[in-house]
């Protein structure tokens, strides 16, 4: 819980002192590992509609991240924010699979079936990696920008309506 709230009481902080919008890169690589296959890449972009779901957010944002990095399959998770309430996510996996025991199982399946009541604005993606390099943030937007997918939220945000993927 302390985790939790310094996580939060940082990006709040930062977000003041900055008072512009900016990419901030909480550079959280929480497993991180070479592997000979061709791994499974997986980002995912949220938009929160509120501030007032920024906690439990949170909680389950991390208590996903740990469950990932104990999930076998599991190459490597990052976590970053960028303007106003937008929340990143970007995995490697061994296979299909492995991401998608992760993905049904709690707390991560929690998360999911919460997340359409926050978020106004919901896209991910996932793609084989060509290389065991770690993809940079840039590729990945790229590739959200490019083959990424509208999840379902109840709020949607004008260009969530329009079909539009957001990258900023």
């Amino acid at each position: 819980m302390y985790r939790l709230w310094r996580l939060f009481t940082l990006l709040s902080g930062a977000w003041r002192a900055r008072r512009v919008r900016t990419s901030c890169n909480l550079g959280l690589t929480l497993a991180r590992q070479e592997y000979a296959a061709m791994p499974i890449a997986s980002v995912t972009r949220l938009h929160l509609r509120s501030r007032r779901f920024l906690p439990p957010f949170l909680w389950y944002t991390f208590r996903s991240a740990r469950q990932a990095r104990q999930t076998s399959g599991n190459l490597g998770v990052q976590l970053r924010k960028t303007n106003g309430l937008a929340f990143w996510t970007l995995s490697m996996w061994q296979t299909f699979e492995t991401m998608k025991k992760f993905m049904f199982t709690a707390p991560h399946r929690k998360a999911m079936q919460r997340l359409p009541h926050w978020c106004d604005e919901a896209s991910f993606s996932d793609w084989e990696q060509a290389t065991t390099e770690w993809p940079l943030w840039n590729y990945a937007t790229d590739e959200l920008r490019t083959n990424g997918r509208l999840a379902k939220v109840l709020h949607p945000s004008q260009q969530q309506k329009a079909g539009k993927i957001v990258t900023s």
